[in-house]
């Protein structure tokens, strides 16, 4: 069975209210699901958890006080049904050597055993969001299909469903030897076959 991260958010949303908290998963059943943002910290400061916030974000963030990646990845999240998220600046202990090698010591294993990565391509630091604008007619999606246990059309379909904006990504299909014929390269859902890791690339590629 997959070891959780010391942490995840808490992004169920509450009547009037679209806080979320951090979330101590030695309480939770060890096989719960969750997300996680991989993104670009930047030259910015962003918000942290720190042994000063300790308290107040265990209770609750405001969703004013996320910067705007973080505010998409909790959407993606919501949308796609989970209810939690990993996010490393908030759920790893900032200012806290031993939390911090600790937690540093099992990122890979965060991303590898999360049901989906959520990755903010585009994003040069966390206020660049998780969409960009696009013009749909010089992309066009390739068809996903099922790989082993999973029903990539599936979770892509969730993906293109819940945001119905024009800044819904296009779910294109990466496999290890790479994109696959017609991509344009510029966002793809990627399935690892060696692991669970599935990844939903969001934003213009940086190669």
């Amino acid at each position: 069975m997959a070891t959780l991260p010391s942490r995840l958010l808490d992004v169920k949303q509450l009547p009037n209210s679209a806080a979320v908290r951090v979330q101590d998963t030695s309480a939770l059943d060890v096989g719960v699901q969750y997300l996680a943002l991989s993104h670009c910290w930047g030259s910015i400061d962003t918000i942290k958890l720190t042994s000063t916030s300790l308290v107040k974000y265990y209770s609750s963030i405001c969703h004013d006080e996320l910067p705007r990646t973080f505010q998409d990845a909790v959407l993606v999240t919501r949308r796609l049904g989970f209810r939690y998220l990993w996010i490393d600046s908030l759920c790893i202990i900032q200012d806290s050597e031993e939390d911090w090698k600790r937690e540093s010591a099992k990122m890979g294993d965060v991303y590898r055993n999360s049901t989906c990565c959520i990755a903010a391509l585009a994003a040069r630091n966390s206020e660049g969001g998780c969409f960009s604008l696009r013009d749909p007619t010089r992309y066009f999606t390739c068809k996903l299909g099922r790989s082993g246990n999973y029903d990539l059309s599936w979770l892509a379909n969730q993906i293109l469903d819940s945001l119905t904006t024009p800044m819904a990504p296009l779910i294109e299909m990466k496999n290890r030897s790479g994109l696959v014929p017609g991509s344009s390269r510029k966002r793809f859902l990627h399935h690892e076959h060696s692991t669970t890791i599935q990844t939903c690339f969001i934003g213009n590629a940086t190669s």
